[in-house]
């Protein structure tokens, strides 16, 4: 299992965390030991303090995985009500491939951005997909496919007001992507919805999306808009495969 895991309530206002400390090797631990401080935590620190939330440290055979439960205020999510066509196990599939490991702040921004001299470290928009995803979009010239095996699940970095698409710069972490696309699929995708996480990163200028593939490729960007698809190693540890630049 790659870790930090998250389990999410469906209403948003309980999460539940597998956390490595430090950068050492693999840890091993069992089933059993994660959810007896599952229990522990739930009796001690959610039912008898009144849903406050706590951490269990040093399970594992180094000790250096922990397991919290804490509470949650999903007030940037926002579930469309449009079904899609994905289920939830492509978008954890998916969540598993984002590099969540904690690293230091990265700077996201468009093409024109980086052309004018700003630094931008991460392309937007971008679709992030599991390789096997566009496998046969690139052989059918990357057109919709009709079938719903087709349909699979996608993750998108966009400008909050796509007026400036051309011009957006924002910071934050890959483990923010992460705890972001993690509340939408916990939240939307678990209920066969499409999602937002809005007002996202440091200056609340970008927002995290999810959605199904059913739409062309470059979904609704703005006329002129650079959009890119990142294709991603099923393996979280791996690097990812391909970068492809698309133009509308």
């Amino acid at each position: 299992m790659s870790v930090p895991v998250r389990w999410i309530s469906e209403d948003g206002l309980c999460v539940f965390d597998i956390v490595k400390r430090g950068t050492g090797p693999a840890e091993r631990t069992s089933g059993y030991q994660i959810a007896r401080a599952a229990w522990q935590l739930m009796n001690q620190c959610v039912r008898d303090s009144g849903g406050q939330g706590g951490v269990v440290s040093g399970i594992g055979q180094s000790g250096s995985l922990g397991v919290f439960i804490r509470k949650n205020n999903p007030v940037d999510v926002q579930c469309d009500e449009e079904p899609q066509t994905y289920g939830r196990d492509a978008c954890a599939r998916l969540l598993l491939s984002l590099p969540a490991a904690v690293q230091p702040r990265r700077v996201f921004g468009a093409y024109a951005a980086r052309a004018a001299g700003e630094r931008v470290d991460e392309l937007i928009p971008t679709y992030y997909a599991n390789e096997e995803l566009y496998y046969d979009f690139n052989k059918l010239n990357l057109a919709p496919h009709p079938d719903p095996p087709y349909h699979q699940c996608r993750i998108g970095i966009w400008p909050m007001d796509e007026e400036e698409v051309m011009t957006i710069v924002d910071t934050a972490t890959w483990f923010e992507v992460w705890q972001a696309a993690t509340a939408l699929v916990g939240m939307c995708a678990r209920r066969g919805l499409s999602g937002n996480f809005l007002n996202f990163g440091t200056n609340r200028g970008l927002r995290i999306t999810l959605d199904d593939n059913s739409d062309p490729i470059l979904g609704n960007s703005p006329p002129g808009a650079n959009v890119t698809v990142v294709h991603l190693p099923v393996d979280r540890q791996g690097k990812k495969n391909e970068t492809i630049a698309l133009a509308k």
